[in-house]
């Protein structure tokens, strides 16, 4: 895990990985499973209004909110230049969650579990990405949903490199914390 964590904080501090400079690719997807919304559901829960758990499938997540823009070399889409597309956690927790709740509880398909300060969530720079350029982000493309966030020109200082541990993909549910 340590050596994983080396690779991609090396990538994103000097742009290369063992003097390998990333190039943009095209994708080599063939797959045409990105142009439906995938079947998969994210559940809300926990500290929300009218204290009613949600469970919602990522076009119906898609049409309740303003979707934001994000774009990014992603590394896990052949390192090609990619726009992401979705709702801002922030208007999740503006439409779901109580004003009071103190952080969000982020799980993945696999059980990761990382916790964001609702302090992080309020700059309103995390992106719950539901698709790309290309279509809706399938399992087999680290969807459902990917949190995804942007940074202003290099990606080298501390708190830009502590803000990246919300990254995540595959995620499958949040869980508002009072």
């Amino acid at each position: 895990m340590k050596l994983g964590l080396v690779l991609v904080f090396s990538f994103f501090l000097s742009g290369t990985v063992f003097g390998q400079t990333a190039s943009v690719r095209p994708s080599t997807r063939s797959s045409k499973s990105h142009l439906y919304a995938p079947r998969q559901t994210i559940k809300i829960t926990g500290h929300l209004k009218n204290n009613k758990a949600y469970e919602l499938k990522t076009d119906e997540l898609e049409k309740m909110l303003p979707a934001m823009s994000v774009t990014i070399l992603d590394l896990y889409n052949v390192n090609r230049l990619t726009t992401f597309y979705g709702p801002s956690l922030k208007s999740v927790s503006d439409k779901f969650a109580i004003e009071d709740y103190s952080k969000v509880k982020v799980r993945t398909i696999d059980g990761y579990v990382v916790e964001i300060p609702k302090k992080d969530i309020d700059k309103g720079t995390l992106c719950l990405a539901l698709r790309d350029d290309v279509g809706y982000l399938s399992v087999d493309r680290m969807g459902p949903i990917r949190i995804i966030s942007q940074f202003e020109g290099e990606f080298h200082k501390k708190e830009d490199a502590l803000f990246s541990i919300y990254w995540v993909w595959q995620l499958i549910g949040l869980e508002y914390i009072k």
